[in-house]
C-alpha cells in the first residue's frame, strides 16, 4: 500500500467530561488535516460526535478522589479487554463486510 493511502488507527481516552472535550477537538483538528486517520477508543459524547469509535463510554464512570476506589475494578478490566482486542484486531481488521473488525459487532 502506497503512503499516501495508508490508514493509521489511533486509540484515544478520557476518563472524565473536560477530557472527552479535549480529545473531541484533538480529533476534529486531526480529522481537518485530511489525514487518513481512524480513531478508536474509550471516552465521552464529544469524542464519538468528533468521528471516535468508542469501545466504551468511560466519561459515565468520571470519580474522583472518595469514589475511584470504587472504580478501580472497572478500569482494571476495561485496560485488559481493551489490550486484548488490540491484539485481537490486528489480525481481524478487514474481515468484515462493512470494514469494520468482526468483533465489534459482537457484544463484550
Amino acid at each position: 500500500m502506497s503512503e499516501s493511502k495508508k490508514r493509521y488507527r489511533v486509540f484515544i481516552s478520557a476518563a472524565e467530561p473536560s477530557a472527552d472535550a479535549h480529545c473531541a477537538n484533538l480529533i476534529g483538528a486531526l480529522k481537518n488535516t485530511g489525514a487518513a486517520i481512524d480513531f478508536v477508543g474509550a471516552g465521552g459524547p464529544k469524542m464519538a460526535g468528533a468521528g471516535c469509535e468508542l469501545l466504551e463510554n468511560t466519561v459515565e464512570k468520571a470519580s474522583m478522589i472518595y469514589n475511584a476506589l470504587a472504580n478501580i475494578a472497572y478500569f482494571h478490566k476495561l485496560i485488559k479487554r481493551i489490550k486484548i482486542d488490540a491484539e485481537f484486531e490486528d489480525s481481524t481488521r478487514y474481515d468484515s463486510d462493512d470494514g469494520k473488525p468482526d468483533y465489534l459487532n459482537n457484544a463484550f
